[in-house]
C-alpha cells in the first residue's frame, strides 16, 4: 500500500506533465471549401470546390473582389463602398476541405495567426489595393475587409 504522500508526488507528477505537453490542434482555422477563381481584369473564370466566401453583403452595396486567384506573388483587392469610410483587412491561412488534387499546402505554419493587418481610407464607389504576396508560403488563405458596416472575406489560393 502506498502512503499519501507517495500518491499525492504521483497526481503532481502526472499533472505536471501533462500540463508541458503542448497540443498541436489550432483552433480558429478558417475552412475553405471552395475559390472563386478569377483573372488578371478580376473576371471569373470558374469555381474550385464549393466557395464559401462572403464577397458582398446582402443588398450588394458593399462588395469585394480579389484577383488573380490563384496568385503567383501579387494580388489585388478591389472594394466597391456606398460610403466614405475606412477599412482594415488582413489575412489567414486557411484549412481547404478537399483540396483540388496536386495543390502544393505549406502554410500549415501559420494558421492561427493574423496575416498583414492593414488599414486603407475608402473613397464612395471603387478602391483598390495591391498585396505582395511572395513572402507567403503555397496555400489557401482567408483575406477579411471589414468595414463600419461589416466584414467580408474572399478565399484566395497562392500557388507557386
Amino acid at each position: 500500500m502506498h502512503s499519501p504522500k507517495t500518491l499525492l508526488a504521483a497526481v503532481c507528477a502526472i499533472l505536471l506533465i501533462s500540463s508541458c505537453i503542448k497540443d498541436s490542434t489550432v483552433t480558429n482555422v478558417p475552412i475553405i471549401t471552395g475559390i472563386q477563381t478569377t483573372d488578371f481584369n478580376a473576371e471569373p473564370t470558374g469555381v474550385v470546390g464549393i466557395d464559401n466566401s462572403k464577397a458582398y453583403t446582402t443588398n450588394f452595396n458593399d462588395k469585394i473582389i480579389v484577383y488573380p486567384n490563384p496568385c503567383v506573388n501579387i494580388f489585388s483587392i478591389v472594394y466597391f463602398s456606398p460610403y466614405d469610410d475606412s477599412m482594415k483587412i488582413w489575412m489567414e491561412a486557411g484549412l481547404f476541405k478537399n483540396p483540388p488534387s496536386g495543390a502544393s499546402v505549406k502554410n500549415q505554419s501559420l494558421y492561427g495567426k493574423t496575416l498583414n493587418p492593414l488599414t486603407i481610407k475608402l473613397n464612395t464607389g471603387e478602391n483598390s489595393v495591391s498585396i505582395n504576396a511572395t513572402s507567403f508560403p503555397n496555400g489557401f488563405y482567408r483575406v477579411y475587409v471589414a468595414t463600419m458596416r461589416d466584414t467580408l472575406y474572399e478565399n484566395i489560393w497562392i500557388k507557386r
